[in-house]
């Protein structure tokens, strides 16, 4: 007996771990190829880029600057130095100025070369970009992942929505197989006497309905693979792999009190609403500093020559420092500071909402896990004893003691029942991707690097 258990429980474990296997494989392929989220991989590289231009700004600038000019004609202007000092020379004997000073406004041929080297020394912004820049690159970073459970969570949900169509196809084919062989046997004793001819229309009737929804469950199916083949960016008509529902019904381990509390430190949401915050305070103190005086070294050397010929004179070099100072601005950086401050608070109240609204959510999915549950274990018990009746009226109706009316409502009810038991289970692994998502109890064993810490709540 000991035997036969670890027999059957290794192959339900080799099973399940196979149906796993189809199912992360399919979210891979869906992580790998949706366009939503290849533009959130986008996003997040656009702010890894300016995070690094940020960083670039505290780096030296060099700037090299060449000019040549040749000048010709242009104004002159005139000094009368030989009008002035020759009176004054010729009283004293000195040989006189033999004329006046013709001096061109433009200058003659010449040249400059000119390479600078900005050194920021102390400039506040350049901080607060930096620590801003960051912080939204984080955000980007909580966004994809937003984005990517979401998206985990939806081809699990199509996924089982294409196994819960297909089983329901699966039962009704099976039962239109039993309706067929039912209408042969009838149409066989009707010709035999046996029977009167309103069972043969009775029979045909049962066939004909049971086609009937076996058509809407093919295009339920058909419809339903469609959407998950989308949501995978393959052709809509790719089939699909499954496995029984059983291999993906597990008990639920977890309380409602653990799945909230993983969802309140692990959504990305809350995340992205603590980096908004620390953005907006970020703001307000760039707009604040930007009283404060910004500090430069600035080294400029070439050369600067006329004409063609250079010698070691007209090379030049030049060391300053630069403070750049805004006294006054109509106080529009206290009013920007201002607006930061109350985005802040804003962000609190966001904060707080977002986790009740959280808090509702993964309340409202594991109820509804609960009661899927329930309902499988009801729906289980249903079946076994409808198949167990079907079996009893069959037999009796195979010795002619049972009527056709009561054959094809025991048929009708086993019908029922199978569906509603593929229903149940399937619905129970949507619900249950459902709670993955928005508890994020897949994260609940891992370590707090990058949940939400109880600074972070009061920041």
């Amino acid at each position: 007996m000991n035997k036969k258990m670890m027999i059957i429980f290794f192959i339900l474990s080799v099973s399940a771990v196979f149906g796993e296997s189809i199912l992360e494989k399919y979210v891979e392929e869906g992580l790998s190829r949706n366009l939503s989220l290849l533009s959130a991989e986008y996003c997040l590289k656009e702010s890894i880029a300016r995070v690094n231009e940020a960083r670039g700004k505290f780096f030296p600038t060099i700037s090299v600057e060449a000019r040549t000019s040749w000048n010709w004609g242009g104004r002159t202007m005139s000094l009368p130095v030989g009008d002035i000092v020759n009176p004054l020379y010729s009283i004293h004997g000195i040989p006189p100025i033999p004329s006046n000073y013709d001096i061109p406004m433009l200058p003659g041929d010449d040249q400059e070369l000119k390479i600078r080297v900005m050194q920021p020394v102390f400039v506040s912004s350049l901080y607060y970009n930096a620590a801003i820049q960051e912080l939204m690159k984080n955000s980007a970073e909580f966004q994809r992942a937003v984005t990517a459970r979401f998206l985990t969570a939806e081809i699990k949900k199509a996924y089982f929505t294409c196994m819960k169509a297909a089983q329901i196809r699966i039962v009704l084919e099976n039962a239109g197989k039993v309706l067929d062989e039912n209408l042969r046997v009838t149409e066989v004793l009707f010709k035999n006497g046996v029977v009167t001819e309103d069972a043969v229309y009775r029979a045909r009737a049962e066939k004909a309905g049971i086609q009937q929804k076996i058509t809407e469950a093919g295009n339920g199916d058909a419809l339903s693979v469609a959407y998950f083949n989308f949501l995978l960016q393959r052709q809509h008509d790719t089939p699909v792999k499954f496995v029984s529902a059983g291999e993906y019904c597990r008990p639920l381990e977890v309380s409602l009190q653990e799945a909230v509390g993983c969802a309140l430190s692990f959504r990305e949401e809350l995340l992205m609403l603590v980096r908004g915050k620390s953005i907006q305070d970020q703001l307000q103190g760039l707009h604040t500093g930007s009283y404060l005086p910004s500090v430069f070294i600035a080294v400029d050397g070439g050369l600067f020559a006329d004409g063609f010929q250079f010698s070691i004179n007209d090379y030049f070099l030049s060391f300053s420092i630069v403070a750049r100072w805004e006294a006054f601005d109509g106080f529009q950086a206290a009013s920007r500071a201002e607006q930061a401050g109350l985005a802040a608070s804003r962000m609190n109240i966001n904060f707080s909402e977002m986790k009740d609204k959280i808090r509702l959510e993964v309340q409202e999915a594991y109820s509804r896990c609960i009661v899927s549950q329930k309902t499988i274990e009801s729906a289980r018990e249903e079946l076994s004893g409808i198949e167990k009746y079907f079996s009893l009226v069959e037999k009796k109706y195979q010795e002619g003691l049972s009527s056709q009316l009561e054959y094809f409502e025991a048929q009708s009810r086993l019908t029922r029942a199978s569906i509603n038991v593929a229903s149940a289970e399937y619905d129970y692994c949507i619900n249950f991707a459902l709670l993955e998502s928005v508890s994020c109890i897949s994260k609940k064993d891992m370590l707090t690097i990058g949940s939400i810490s109880q600074g972070d709540e009061q920041k």
